[in-house]
């Protein structure tokens, strides 16, 4: 939020030193896009780990959970592309990203190849609920089609959009 003026306090009388709104609002801007930035990156960075979710919801043939690090309704969210019981706690892994969310798979035990097919679903489910645009980035294997394996080297980040 921007700073405002709280009565009674010594800021208050500091109107000489006081910015305009204009210049308020561009610092909030800029201050926010460098913040969405961070946290799109941070996401983008949990692609491939394995993490431990607290399930709150069942929504749209998915479950919506959180990780230790996300405040109910401040925070962003894990979307799991299997349907587990709420107030649950799984290890899922990884395998993408929309905007500040993860989409993560529950089948630890898959193969990767498994949970890129359960997340290509899932994002094509988003991308019909949202007017046919998806943007993420997710985790693949290679181009000749080799089989990655957890660990592999080979793993790179692609940026997805479905049109």
């Amino acid at each position: 939020f921007s700073y405002s003026t709280e009565e009674g306090t010594p800021a208050a009388l500091m109107t000489d030193a006081m910015l305009d709104e204009t210049t308020k609002q561009a610092r909030f801007d800029e201050l926010t896009s460098v913040q969405q930035e961070l946290e799109e990156r941070f996401a983008r960075e949990q692609i491939g780990s394995v993490i431990e979710v607290l399930v709150d919801r069942v929504e749209d043939g998915h479950s919506i959970a959180r990780s230790a690090f996300d405040a109910p309704e401040i925070d962003s969210i894990v979307h799991v592309v299997q349907q587990l019981a709420p107030g649950s706690i799984h290890k899922v892994r990884v395998v993408g990203s929309h905007a500040f969310d993860l989409i993560a798979d529950a089948n630890l035990d898959a193969e990767l190849d498994d949970a890129y097919v359960a997340r290509d679903e899932f994002e094509a489910d988003v991308a019909d609920k949202s007017g046919g645009e998806f943007l993420g980035t997710s985790l693949t294997s290679e181009d000749d089609g080799d089989d990655l394996k957890e660990g592999d080297e080979e793993e790179k980040l692609v940026e997805l959009k479905l049109v």
